[in-house]
């Protein structure tokens, strides 16, 4: 019993940090672009806005990587999950920021709007993987899961 509850554990550990290294490297790249878009852009105030919105979005990545490689985060797995939620609860709401503050600016509007709706996707979509993974390795595929409360 405690040999299945370690491989578990184990499972969970890996598929949280799989999960996350995806996600951070995919939300990298988006920022990335983000970055060009601003830095080609240079029209003042909404930039000003934007590469702020733009640095929370890098330290978020940042902190869920140091958090994922840290020696003792198999031990975290819970908390990490609950941390990486939290992580994309950020992203979103910066992304929705972004995608707000250039409604104003047509040169930097279409394409930020496209890369925070990216943004937005890829958190959603990591969210759902990792459910999903997570259900997986605990033994809850393929049943209701309405039928049950968290």
């Amino acid at each position: 019993m405690t040999d299945t509850l370690v491989d578990n554990a184990n499972d969970l550990f890996k598929i949280v940090k799989n999960n996350t290294d995806n996600f951070a490297k995919d939300l990298s790249e988006t920022v990335e672009k983000i970055k060009k878009q601003v830095d080609s852009a240079k029209t003042g105030e909404v930039s000003e806005t934007v590469k702020s919105i733009q640095e929370k979005l890098e330290k978020t990545v940042e902190s869920l990587k140091k958090e994922v490689d840290s020696p003792e985060v198999k031990a975290k797995t819970k908390q990490i999950q609950e941390n990486f939620t939290k992580s994309l609860n950020t992203i979103v709401e910066e992304a929705n920021k972004l995608s707000k503050s250039v409604v104003n600016d047509k040169t930097l509007s279409d394409d930020l709007q496209k890369l925070s709706k990216q943004v937005v996707d890829q958190a959603v979509k990591a969210a759902d993987t990792l459910q999903q993974a997570v259900h997986e390795a605990t033994g809850h595929k393929d049943h209701d899961h309405a039928a049950h409360k968290h």
